[in-house]
C-alpha cells in the first residue's frame, strides 16, 4: 500500500462491493417496476435474478481484466487488441448467460422458489447478448481507464523522483562550490600570519581542521540542522578570523532560545559571515551581528557588519558573488517561494543579509 495500490484482498473486497451494489440497484429497478404494474410477491425471484446476474458478471470480470491486461490498447497498436475484444464478446455473452442459468437453477429450489424457468433458450441467448454488449464494453473501458490512470501516475511519480534527484544534485554542486571557495580564502588568511606568528597560525590550522570536520559531517547537502548546531560550526570559523585580526573583530549574537531549535540548511552562515568580514568586520573596531528570531511561522536570520557607509553589493562589489549567490540559490532550491533573501548595503554603513525561512524543528519534521 506504500505506492497507493490495493492489495489483492482489498481489490477483491472492492470488486465484491461494486457488483453487490450493481445487483442491488438492478433489483430495486425491476422490483419497483413490478409494483408499478401491480405485480406483487416478485421480490424473492427478482433478488435471485439480479444478484446472480451481478455476481456471475463479477466472475467473468476477472477474465476480462486478464484479457485487457494481456492485450492492452495502445496508441498506434489498437487494431489487434480491439479485434481480440470483439472476438471474445460472443464467448463472454454465452458464458454469462450459461452461468446465470446454472446458478438460478441451483439456487431457486434451495430458496424455496421451486424450479426456475428461464424460458426458451433459443431466444434467451440473443436477448441477453444485447444487454451484455453494454456490460462487456463497460468492463473493458473500466480496466483500460484504470490502467491508463495508474500508468500516468507512475510516470508522474518517476518524474517527481527524477526532479528531486536533480534538485539534490544541484544543491550538492552549489555546496561543493562553496567549500573550496571558503577553504581557499581561509588558507590565505592563515598564510598571511604564518611568518608573523607561527603559534597563532598553528592554532588557526587546528581550528580549521575542526571546522572542516564539522562542515563535512553532513551526508547530504540538502540536510538541515538545528540553528544551534550551525552556530557551533560558524563559531569555529569566527575563531580563526578573530585570531587573524587579533581581537579587532567583534561578534555579537542575538539569538532567541526558540530560534536555536529551528532547522536551517547546513553550512548556511559561513559564507554570510565571510562576506561580512570582507565588508568591514575585520577593520579596526569592526563588528558583526548575528540575529535570529521567530516571527509567526518564519525564522528570521540576519547577518550585519559595520563596514564603511555606501559599501556596494556582494562580495565582489557588483553582484552577490560566489558565497551569497550560492546561498541564495540553495535557499531557492530548498524552500521555493516560502522564503525571502535580501542582501545589500545599509544607509548607515555596512552590509546586511536578511533571510526569512519556514520555521520548522526536528520534533515537528516527519
Amino acid at each position: 500500500m506504500a505506492d497507493g495500490r490495493l492489495s489483492r484482498r482489498q481489490a477483491l473486497a472492492l470488486g465484491f462491493a461494486i457488483f453487490s451494489l450493481s445487483g442491488l440497484l438492478s433489483f430495486f429497478y425491476h422490483y419497483l417496476d413490478d409494483r408499478a404494474w401491480g405485480r406483487l410477491g416478485t421480490a424473492p425471484s427478482r433478488a435471485l435474478e439480479e444478484f446472480t446476474g451481478a455476481y456471475t458478471a463479477g466472475l467473468l470480470f476477472i477474465l476480462v481484466l486478464t484479457l485487457v491486461r494481456r492485450y492492452p490498447l495502445r496508441r498506434g497498436a489498437w487494431r489487434k487488441p480491439l479485434a481480440i475484444y470483439l472476438a471474445a464478446l460472443p464467448l463472454f455473452s454465452v458464458a454469462h448467460t450459461t452461468l446465470m442459468l446454472i446458478s438460478r437453477d441451483t439456487l431457486a429450489p434451495l430458496l424455496g422458489l421451486g424450479r426456475y424457468n428461464y424460458g426458451d433458450l433459443w431466444y434467451r441467448f440473443p436477448m441477453e447478448f444485447a444487454n451484455q454488449i453494454t456490460i462487456y464494453s463497460m468492463m473493458i473501458g473500466t480496466v483500460w481507464l484504470t490502467d491508463l490512470y495508474r500508468d500516468n501516475r507512475r510516470r508522474e511519480l518517476a518524474a517527481a523522483r527524477l526532479q528531486e534527484e536533480l534538485a539534490r544534485a544541484q544543491l550538492a554542486n552549489l555546496r561543493l562550490q562553496l567549500q573550496p571557495h571558503f577553504l581557499f580564502n581561509t588558507l590565505n588568511t592563515i598564510s598571511a600570519v604564518m611568518y608573523e606568528d607561527v603559534e597563532r597560525a598553528d592554532a588557526m590550522l587546528a581550528r580549521l581542521s575542526e571546522l572542516l570536520r564539522h562542515s563535512l559531517a553532513e551526508a547530504s547537502p540538502a540536510d538541515e540542522v538545528p540553528l544551534a548546531r550551525e552556530l557551533e560550526t560558524s563559531r569555529l570559523y569566527l575563531d580563526i578570523m578573530q585570531a587573524r585580526f587579533e581581537g579587532r573583530l567583534q561578534v555579537r549574537y542575538a539569538i532567541t532560545p526558540e530560534a536555536e531549535a529551528a532547522l536551517v540548511p547546513h553550512f548556511l552562515l559561513q559564507p554570510l559571515l565571510e562576506n561580512a568580514i570582507r565588508h568591514g568586520g575585520g577593520q579596526e573596531g569592526g563588528a558583526i551581528a548575528v540575529v535570529a528570531r521567530r516571527e509567526g511561522e518564519a525564522l528570521v536570520l540576519e547577518v550585519v557588519d559595520g563596514g564603511r557607509a555606501g559599501t556596494g553589493g556582494g562580495e565582489s562589489g557588483g553582484g552577490l558573488g560566489i558565497g551569497l549567490g550560492n546561498t541564495s540559490q540553495r535557499l531557492q532550491r530548498l524552500y521555493g517561494d516560502s522564503h525571502r533573501f535580501q542582501a545589500g548595503a545599509r544607509g548607515e554603513g555596512g552590509f546586511a543579509v536578511k533571510m526569512s525561512l519556514p520555521f520548522r524543528t526536528a520534533e515537528a519534521t516527519p
